[in-house]
Order: structure tokens, then sequence, then C-alpha cells
């Protein structure tokens, strides 16, 4: 089977293989040994590529239930919106956000915090408190 990698390139997986062994009688019988094929975080990949769809990170996203977009303002516009939800990116109640939003995010509001405990302190400095 041929699947994508994570930089988009087609990486070749053996799935499957056929194993000739004696049966006792002077013959052979042919067994076949289905392996499964695991994404770099431990997530099985599903047998048929075609119904994959990929995160922003280039996880395949196999079932629905794991699936979203990212709703966030963060979101740079040349990155696809796909989340695997759990490993990517998280739900919230306004729909998803992914990790690199999520990063961004929290970062602001640190930044509004520090402007914030700032503009008190100047304050009370002004007053004469301090």
């Amino acid at each position: 089977m041929q699947f994508p990698d994570q930089d988009g390139n087609l990486r070749q997986y053996v799935t499957e293989s056929v194993i000739s062994e004696p049966d006792g009688q002077g013959g052979y019988v042919n067994r076949v040994y289905k392996m499964p094929v695991y994404d770099r975080l431990g997530n099985p990949l599903p047998e048929d590529p075609g119904l994959v769809v990929f995160s922003h990170s280039r996880l395949p996203i196999a079932s629905p239930d794991q699936f979203a977009h990212c709703t966030s303002f963060f979101h740079p516009g040349a990155v696809s919106r796909n989340i695997l939800v759990g490993q990517d990116g998280r739900l919230t109640a306004g729909g998803a956000i992914c990790s690199r939003c999520d990063f961004w995010r929290s970062t602001v509001y640190i930044v509004l915090g520090v402007f914030a405990v700032g503009a008190i302190f100047g304050l009370f400095r002004a007053v004469g408190f301090f």
C-alpha cells in the first residue's frame, strides 16, 4: 500500500504477507498475515487510503468522530483547517481550535494580562500608593 507521509511523499507500507508452510502431508498451505500500519503517533491507518483526510500537521484522519475544523480567528490562511481531535486540537463550545491557534490565543491572553497588570500598577503609582 502506498500512503503519503507527513512530508507529503508517498511511502510504501507492507500490509499483508503470504507465507507458504508445509502441511505435513507433502503439500503446502498458503497463509495470509495482515499487518496494521501506524502513523507517527500510533494511530492505525485505514486499509483504503482514499478515505483519509489529512489534518494541518499531516496526520491522517480516518474517522468522522475525530474530524473537526478550526474556527479560530488566528488560523493562517495557507494552512488547512482540518483537525484530528485530541491530537491536533480540541473541541470548544463554539466549534474547534487547532493546537497552533490555541498557542497564539494563549499568548495573546498572557500579553494582555501583563499589560493590564502594568496599567493597574501605573495607576496606583500615579495616585501615590507606591
